[in-house]
């Protein structure tokens, strides 16, 4: 059953690009104007893991006020787990068959994809029927990975802290991403129940990378609550916290202030 879990349009949406956010069981529309700046307009809508995705877009569509305008670019964010980073400078054809085969692990029905910039490809799997269904609706979209849309945008934070880790929260699961004296060092996509699972893993990537907590800025956004028990065992044990922003979308403060702005950081800035 498809329920439309947010909704905030503040003014007419800009008609230069629609960007989809397309996870396991969420598609988020959002829009922005040619200086990829984003309109005030925002939609979450969620689903069963179970449904069929071409009835559930066609529901998405008569109920979104987004979705029945024209847009000269159309940009799909594929949000999943089923991803893997490696050095362009050292990519091949040979590595990006080893690494969807890695991906796969006894999957099937998926549809091979890779992104890319200067330093990262990003090869990565999506599920082939939502893939054709979403191909069917917007035949000229673009399609790229939200790890990558993360990475463009955390390569050029900088820190006193030489350990910087980002922590992108969902319902149910985050991504996690971190770097180390500049350098990126990994990016991951996480399951957790209770904020003491989001706690170890955070320790445990601090320990993976030889770094202390204390030394460490963790950076957090999404779906987590300032006076939250998931906020509070994070505050626990990270003495360094940082709540991002999205710099790109001022208006959130005022506009969308009706739920906390780093809601909706992972879809106005990591896009």
């Amino acid at each position: 059953m498809i329920q439309k879990t947010f909704e905030i349009l503040h003014e007419p949406a800009p008609l230069f690009r629609l960007v989809l956010e397309v996870g396991e069981m969420q598609l988020v529309v959002t829009t922005q104007n040619e200086e990829n700046t984003p309109g005030k307009n925002f939609e979450f809508f969620s689903f069963g893991k179970k449904d069929n995705f071409e009835n559930v877009l066609n529901e998405i569509r008569e109920q979104s006020s987004l979705l029945d305008k024209k847009y000269q670019q159309v940009k799909i964010v594929w949000s999943n787990s089923l991803a893997q980073c490696v050095p362009s400078a050292v990519f091949s054809e040979e590595i990006a068959e080893a690494v969807y085969q890695n991906l796969k692990n006894g999957l099937t029905d998926n549809k091979n994809l890779l992104c890319k910039n200067s330093s990262i490809t990003l090869p990565y799997l999506v599920n082939r029927h939502q893939f054709e269904v979403l191909a069917s609706h917007f035949i000229d979209a673009e399609y790229t990975h939200k790890y990558l849309e993360i990475i463009n945008h955390f390569e050029n934070f900088s820190s006193s802290e030489k350990t910087v880790i980002l922590v992108v929260f969902y319902q149910g699961h985050f991504i996690i991403c971190a770097k180390q004296n500049n350098q990126l060092q990994f990016i991951n996509s996480l399951d957790f129940s209770s904020g003491t699972d989001a706690v170890y893993h955070i320790l445990n990537a601090v320990k993976q990378l030889n770094a202390e907590i204390s030394e460490t800025r963790v950076i957090l956004s999404g779906l987590i609550d300032g006076d939250s028990p998931l906020f509070n065992e994070i505050y626990k044990y990270v003495p360094i916290i940082d709540v991002d922003a999205a710099q790109n979308a001022l208006f959130l403060n005022s506009d969308f202030s009706e739920y906390p702005s780093h809601y909706f950081v992972p879809f106005f800035k990591y896009v």
